[in-house]
């Protein structure tokens, strides 16, 4: 009938096809208006689709404009889940991985960054406020494990050198191991007025 043309050099069109066909069809190019499968399609090449409702992938997709996600969630392999408004989970054992000076900006004017640059790893805090480290415990660890400085909410303050105690803070001052060195300051004439 008129329902179905084949063209030159394989080339098949047609404005609708609904029927039982069995077997395989093949063709240089098929080109259909209205398509119903009701059973598995497989594609061995690219597959170019516009102004789909539902994908449902077992492999890659690739997205020319970007993916919309109105409602769910959108899972990222096994280990990252992003949410309503743009939140992220990671789980399991995925890493987040930023090449050297590639900043992690956080802030509506990026005030906040977190990078390495090749040689030094940097908190940079360049906006108005301060910069908050909050925790009931802060402890500064060398690269080989030796604590250098110690924190403790409602306990004592403690700097060492080469792992060991220097200056601490207690409920009634401070305590210095070692010798006190102090340069502008006459203890003597302090102590006796």
């Amino acid at each position: 009938g008129t329902g179905i043309q084949v063209g030159p050099a394989g080339v098949l069109t047609a404005t609708s096809f609904d029927g039982g066909l069995s077997g395989n069809i093949v063709a240089a190019a098929c080109t259909f208006t209205t398509g119903n499968f009701t059973g598995n399609v497989t594609i061995g090449g690219t597959l170019t689709y516009e102004d789909v409702t539902n994908v449902d992938a077992l492999g890659i997709v690739t997205a020319r404009a970007g993916v919309n996600v109105s409602g769910g969630q959108l899972l990222v392999g096994s280990g990252v889940t992003i949410g309503y408004a743009g939140v992220a989970t990671f789980s399991g054992t995925s890493d987040i991985h930023l090449h050297d000076s590639v900043r992690l900006n956080v802030g509506d004017g990026s005030d906040l960054a977190i990078y390495h640059d090749g040689t030094h790893s940097y908190i940079d805090d360049s906006g108005t406020g301060s910069l908050y480290l909050k925790s009931n415990q802060f402890m500064a660890i060398g690269a080989n494990g030796e604590t250098m400085i110690q924190a403790t909410e409602d306990a004592g303050v403690y700097l060492r050198y080469n792992n060991s105690i220097k200056f601490e803070t207690t409920n009634d001052g401070t305590v210095t191991t070692g010798i006190a060195t102090a340069t502008g300051l006459d203890v003597a004439d302090k102590i006796t007025h």
